[in-house]
C-alpha cells in the first residue's frame, strides 16, 4: 500500500491510501486507484462511476469529472502515459532487480523468448501464450501485457525467487508506453515485414516503434538479425552507445551463422560458426529460418555466460511454443502443421520450410482477420499460391467483418483458382483439408496457432485448430 501523494509524486487535497492499481474497471477492488483514459476502442472515463462503486478510492483522469464524485479526483492529461511510472513505483521497480531480456520483431517472438525461458535457469516468460515460469502460464490474450499487470507480474516473479525475464514486446506495447518502466539489459530483434498497418498507418513508423527497445539507457547487449535490412537501422541508432551488438544470420557477416545439413520433420542438425568456435548442433526445430531463431538464443546464453558446448547441449531440448510449427502426426494419415503464421512473411516462411521438406503435395488452410490490414490479405493469397499445391481459404477471427467480404479481399490476390477451395468455417475447411489430403501430403493450418477462440461480432467462442485436428485424425489430446 501507499499514500496517494507519494505514489502521484504530487500535492492531493485527500491524501487517501492506495492498496491496488488498474485501468480495467471490471477489475476494480477496494482500496484500488482507478486510471481512466481515451483508449484506441474504449474510454475508461464512461466506467469510472462503476469503479468507485467496486472500491475505488480515488481517480486519475485525462479530464475533469462530470458531476461530483465521492473519491479525490486527479486530472492530468498524460494519464495513460503514466500508468507505467505510477505502477513501477507502487511495484517498487521490480525490472531493477531483474535481468530483463526484450524479444521484437514481426515474427519470431515467441519461439526465441519461450525457447530461452526453457533453456535459462531461473527464468520468466512473458507473451502472447500468457506469463509465469514454464509450463504454468498465467493467459493474458496479449503479445505484452498492459503498463499496470505487467509491473505486478514482474513483482510477482521477483518475489518468487526468478532472477531473469524474457519478454515478446510488441509495437503496439512500445508505441503505447506499456514497457516505458521495464529495465531491458538485453533486446532481441527478428525482422520487420509486413504487419499491423492498421495501427501504425507505415512501416516507417512500424520501425520506429520497434527501434525504440533499442534506445534503453539500460540496455547492455542487443542482438540482431544479419539478414533483415532493418538491422542496419538498429546498429546506426546503436552506434557510438556502450551497447554490445551480436549478429545472427544465414550470412557469413553475421557473428553468429550456420551451416545446415539436414533437414526433417523431426528437427535439423549442422554447424554453429561463432565467434567462440563452431559446434555441431542438433534442434527440434524445422528449416533455416527456425534454425535462425536458436542463433539468437544462442547468442543472449552466452551473454548469461553458459559456456558454447553447454548451451548446444541444452538445446537438444530446446522448447517449441505451442501453435509454433507444432506437428501432428497420425499412422497413414497427412502430416498437419499448426502454425500461427498471420502476415505474409510469416506465411510465406513457414510454406517455404515445409515445401522443402519429404512429401508429396503441400495443403494450406489460411484466412485473415476482420478489422485489421486489408491490404495483407491479397498478399497472403499470393503466398500461399506461390508454394501451396492446394489452398483453403477459411475464416480466421473475423470481429465485426463479414467473413464473405474477408474472402473476396484473400481470393482477389490468386492469379488462379483452379488450386482454390472456399470454406468459410474453419472447422469445415480442416475437415475438407485432412480428407482430401494423401498419407504422404503436408497440410498447413495457419493464423491461430494456439489461440482457443474464434472472435465473431463481439463474441469469443470456444475454437482449436489443433483439438479439431486431433479430432479428425483420431489422435488423443
Amino acid at each position: 500500500m501507499m499514500r496517494l501523494s507519494r505514489l502521484l509524486e504530487r500535492d492531493v487535497e485527500t491524501d487517501v491510501e492506495v492498496t491496488g492499481l488498474t485501468s480495467d474497471s471490471r477489475k476494480v477492488a477496494n482500496g484500488d486507484l482507478f486510471i481512466a483514459y481515451q483508449g484506441s476502442e474504449h474510454d475508461a472515463h464512461d466506467h469510472v462511476g462503476e469503479a468507485v462503486d467496486r472500491g475505488a478510492v480515488a481517480v486519475l483522469a485525462e479530464r475533469e469529472p462530470p458531476q461530483t464524485v465521492p473519491v479525490p479526483w486527479i486530472v492530468d492529461e498524460h494519464a495513460a502515459s503514466l500508468r507505467s511510472h505510477i505502477a513501477a513505483r507502487y511495484y517498487d521497480d521490480p525490472s531493477k532487480s531483474l535481468n530483463c531480456i526484450g524479444v521484437t520483431g514481426t515474427n519470431g517472438k515467441t519461439s526465441i523468448a519461450y525457447g530461452l525461458a526453457g533453456l535459462l535457469d531461473s527464468t520468466a516468460f512473458a507473451g502472447s501464450l500468457g506469463w509465469g515460469v514454464l509450463p504454468q502460464l498465467c493467459e493474458t490474450g496479449l503479445t505484452t501485457i498492459d503498463a499496470i499487470s505487467l509491473q505486478g507480474a514482474l513483482r510477482h516473479v521477483l518475489l518468487n525467487g526468478v532472477r531473469n525475464v524474457v519478454m515478446e514486446v510488441s509495437s503496439h506495447a512500445l508505441e503505447q508506453g506499456r514497457v516505458e518502466d521495464v529495465d531491458f539489459r538485453v533486446a532481441v530483434f527478428t525482422n520487420l515485414t509486413r504487419d499491423h498497418m492498421d495501427f501504425h498507418g507505415s512501416m516507417a513508423d512500424y520501425g520506429r516503434a520497434k527501434a525504440r527497445l533499442f534506445q534503453r539507457p539500460t540496455l547492455d547487449l542487443a542482438v540482431l538479425n544479419a539478414d533483415d535490412e532493418f538491422s542496419n537501422e538498429l546498429i546506426e541508432i546503436l552506434h557510438g552507445n556502450r551497447v554490445a551488438t551480436v549478429t545472427y544470420g544465414r550470412t557469413n557477416d553475421a557473428d553468429i551463422s550456420w551451416t545446415l545439413e539436414e533437414c526433417t520433420v523431426q528437427g535439423s542438425t549442422g554447424v554453429w560458426h561463432t565467434p567462440w568456435g563452431d559446434h555441431e548442433f542438433q534442434l527440434p526445430v524445422v528449416g533455416d529460418t527456425y534454425v535462425g531463431n536458436s542463433a539468437a538464443i544462442l547468442a543472449v546464453m552466452r551473454y548469461f555466460e553458459v559456456p558454447l558446448e553447454e548451451a548446444c547441449q541444452r538445446m537438444l531440448s530446446l522448447k517449441t511454443p505451442p501453435g509454433r510449427m507444432e506437428f501432428v502426426h497420425a499412422k497413414d494419415k497427412p502430416s498437419v502443421v499448426i502454425d500461427y503464421a498471420h502476415s505474409p512473411d510469416a506465411l510465406n516462411v513457414a510454406l517455404r520450410t515445409l515445401a522443402n521438406l519429404p512429401k508429396h503435395e503441400l495443403w494450406c488452410v489460411f484466412g485473415c482477420g476482420g478489422n485489421r490490414d486489408k491490404g495483407k490479405r491479397p498478399l497472403m493469397a499470393q503466398v500461399a499460391e506461390s508454394h501451396a499445391d492446394h489452398v483453403v481459404v477459411t475464416s480466421d477471427n473475423p470481429r465485426f467483418e463479414n467473413p464473405e467480404q474477408i474472402a473476396l479481399d484473400i481470393v482477389a490476390g490468386f492469379t488462379s483458382k483452379n488450386r482454390v477451395h472456399e470454406c468459410l468455417d474453419r472447422r469445415d475447411a480442416i475437415r475438407f483439408s485432412l480428407e482430401n489430403a494423401g498419407p504422404n501430403d503436408i497440410v498447413l493450418i495457419a493464423g491461430k496457432g494456439d489461440e482457443r477462440v474464434q472472435e465473431v461480432m463481439g463474441y469469443r467462442q470456444p475454437f482449436s485448430d489443433r483439438a479439431e485436428v486431433k479430432r479428425h485424425l483420431g489422435v488423443d489430446e
